[in-house]
């Protein structure tokens, strides 16, 4: 050290280095499959000095040690690692060393030793096999699937070989074989046709079995999917393939069942799917039910029906009350008529005659029921009787001991609706109170009520007074669901109902469908804001929407992110279409994807002459856009048009021109079937495919050579 010293002070310096020495320059290994291999290398230098350094590797398959060194003579050991490596393949890297002397670099190369066996006999190309699977399928489909056979047709045919591989290795072999044929072009796909495509019914007199001939044109291997789009048509096989064809002919059964069937005309039709093809065998059954007569049991059903449609008319005030009561006698005979004996019928007429004026009668009537105490079959029945008494003896002392006696039968049956309905006339403390008559009522539906009755009252108390819905829990929105339906909201109810959804914030399709029937009866800008901010909260951007976001657009209704919502589900993005608030909005501030983005500035630029004052200000963000999509090596066909329009040689960059060259290899694929799901793009050179998902049938992606392979992926 000191001589170093008095040199530096003396002014004697060294400019020359030492080269160090590697005993190997190069380092190339070689291994069976899966074999970790080890070995060494060493660095020094020709004076003996030290070294000190650090190494790396560029490889990941490859590990060593020492990570640091100093020393005269540097040993590094290092293992690689072959798993994964196919025989035949190669991995390549370099150790880096890192040390005073400067950096070294010490290349290596691992390769898979290919693997000396016998392959079997049997096809070698893809000709060979397809011969061998016209005369034996099942024998194809096992070579196909075999490792033998993908050797041989690497080395005989490597372009089969990467259609092969692209296919994969999971689902039905004879299928993989039959795209395999098909991508190598040796054969056409099976092709299946329908002997006759229509068939006509007349007048079945009980369910029927029916058969439809398929016939097979060509050979191989098919899927086929069957299915029905009516009730009355049942097909007795879902799954077919073509081992299930006898020859080339296939007798499709099918049952057609009369249980289904309503009176005339009635249509469906069977449909047989494949991946190639989509054939339809439209069915006809014609009935003439009308002359025979409905059973009995149905028409009680439907009498019951239309007696809860009469009586919701009169509480809705759609008709009068001599209306309701000789319309519902009417019904009541069709009913008693057709074998109906439930003493509710009874009750009701006696309720009629009431209403009517015939209270002799009715009275009469009562009386008869009363001598007759083995016809009430049920708490409800006799709740209803003694309910109807009170219309005879007015005394208050005996409607006490009535509502007393029904509140006893009711605590035994809780869940009965129907004497918690006779209840709200009853019970004295409820008849001023609506809040707790419409409390006793969303508890009757939290216990699982759903009569119209029940909606009914409770629809009428909250007509009558809004405020008193305070909160859309489940009783409520099914109240207002069954409101909605009858088109009986009060415009001010329907005000309290936009109120709480806006102030709950909560996306719900019940809620939506309720303001949306509200907006059709009264139309109003507090509708449309709860319908938005709903919207807005469930992320719906489809373009059935688009009416909602155009009228709170229309109404000026300021609500967060509404501008690009109108903007996601616009069909059409004509700039010059647009309203000024939205074209000044998108100037300025907007989150849009890049793909509405795009297609907003490209509509801008197409309109440039109609819309001049727009283009100019929007000019530094087109160019702005294009720069920053450019570095995230984005394209579709909007993009496409803009990079074409306002990229120039000299505005680009080195690292945004080699952008450009790999957006350059984009292509747009464009699917009309709607059962391919994605695409997936095979090039020979890359060990793993590419899948891109298709969206509205396109998708974008990057191809490099002529023998890259596209493959469809269907739902399956």
């Amino acid at each position: 050290m000191r001589r170093r010293i008095d040199q530096l002070l003396n002014g004697t310096f060294e400019y020359q280095t030492e080269t160090p020495v590697l005993s190997d320059t190069e380092l190339t290994m070689e291994a069976d499959r899966g074999q970790i291999l080890s070995g060494q290398f060493t660095l020094s230098v020709p004076s003996g000095k030290k070294i000190r350094g650090f190494v790396y590797s560029s490889n990941p398959r490859v590990s060593y040690e020492p990570t640091e060194f100093t020393g005269k003579q540097v040993r590094v050991r290092y293992q690689a690692d072959t798993t994964g490596l196919e025989c035949g393949e190669e991995a390549d890297g370099a150790f880096t060393l890192c040390t005073q002397l400067g950096e070294i670099s010490v290349p290596y190369t691992i390769k898979v030793r290919e693997e000396e066996e016998t392959l079997p006999a049997g096809p070698a190309d893809a000709q060979a096999l397809c011969e061998l699977a016209h005369s034996d399928y099942d024998a194809a489909s096992h070579v196909y699937t075999s490792e033998a056979f993908g050797k041989k047709l690497k080395a005989a045919q490597p372009e089969q070989y990467f259609l092969r591989r692209a296919i994969g290795e999971e689902g039905n072999a004879r299928h993989r074989l039959e795209e395999f044929l098909i991508g190598c072009g040796l054969k056409q796909s099976v092709s299946v046709s329908l002997e006759q495509g229509t068939c006509t019914v007349e007048r079945p007199a009980r369910s029927m079995r029916q058969r439809a001939v398929l016939t097979a044109d060509g050979w191989g291997y098919l899927e086929l999917t069957v299915t029905s789009d009516a009730p009355f048509l049942r097909p007795e096989k879902k799954q077919l393939t073509t081992l299930d064809f006898v020859g080339n002919r296939y007798e499709l059964d099918y049952i057609i069942d009369s249980n289904f069937l309503h009176a005339g005309r009635n249509f469906g039709r069977i449909c047989i799917a494949s991946c190639y093809q989509t054939l339809y065998l439209e069915v006809v059954v014609e009935t003439d039910r009308r002359q025979e007569p409905l059973h009995p049991t149905r028409v009680q059903k439907m009498m019951q029906k239309r007696l809860l449609a009469l009586y919701t008319d009169l509480r809705l005030r759609r008709t009068d009350t001599q209306h309701w009561i000789d319309r519902s006698m009417n019904v009541l005979g069709s009913y008693r008529r057709a074998g109906g004996e439930n003493i509710f019928a009874d009750l009701l007429q006696i309720q009629l005659y009431y209403a009517d004026g015939k209270k002799t009668k009715a009275q009469r009537m009562l009386l008869e029921l009363e001598r007759e105490p083995g016809r009430f079959q049920t708490q409800d029945q006799y709740a209803f009787y003694l309910y109807l008494s009170t219309f005879f003896q007015r005394e208050q002392e005996y409607v006490d001991q009535v509502e007393q006696r029904i509140t006893q039968m009711f605590a035994r049956e809780p869940s009965s609706w129907i004497m918690q309905w006779i209840l709200l006339y009853l019970r004295e403390g409820w008849l001023e109170n609506d809040q707790a008559r419409l409390e006793a009522i969303s508890d009757q539906i939290g216990k699982g009520c759903s009569s119209p009755i029940m909606y009914l009252e409770a629809l009428q108390y909250l007509n009558r007074n809004p405020y008193l819905l305070r909160n859309l829990d489940r009783a409520m929105l099914q109240v207002l669901w069954f409101g909605a339906r009858q088109t009986a909201i009060s415009e001010e109810l329907s005000f309290q109902i936009a109120n709480l959804a806006e102030h709950e914030g909560i996306y719900d399709r019940r809620r939506l469908d309720i303001l949306s029937a509200c907006y059709e009866q009264h139309q109003s800008q507090e509708l449309v804001r709860a319908i938005c901010q709903i919207l807005i909260a469930g992320k719906c951007k489809d373009k059935r929407y688009f009416r909602w976001y155009a009228l709170g657009v229309h109404y000026d209704l300021h609500i967060t992110g509404l501008y690009e919502y109108y903007m996601e589900t616009m069909d059409t993005l004509g700039i010059e279409k647009m309203p000024q608030i939205i074209r000044m909005y998108f100037s300025y501030n907007t989150t849009l994807n890049y793909h509405r983005k795009a297609a907003i500035y490209r509509s801008i630029s197409d309109n440039r002459d109609n819309v001049p004052q727009v283009y100019r200000s929007s000019r530094s963000s087109i160019d702005h856009f294009i720069t920053e999509q450019l570095s995230l090596g984005r394209i579709d066909k909007n993009l496409a048009v803009l990079y074409e329009r306002f990229l120039t040689r000299s505005s680009l960059s080195r690292a945004q021109a080699e952008r450009l060259t790999g957006i350059l290899f984009s292509f747009d694929i464009t699917c009309k079937n709607p059962r391919m799901k994605s695409v997936v793009v095979y090039h020979p050179g890359r060990k793993q495919e590419r899948e891109t998902l298709l969206r509205d049938g396109h998708a974008t992606v990057r191809i490099y050579t002529e023998d890259a392979r596209i493959l469809l992926v269907d739902h399956t």
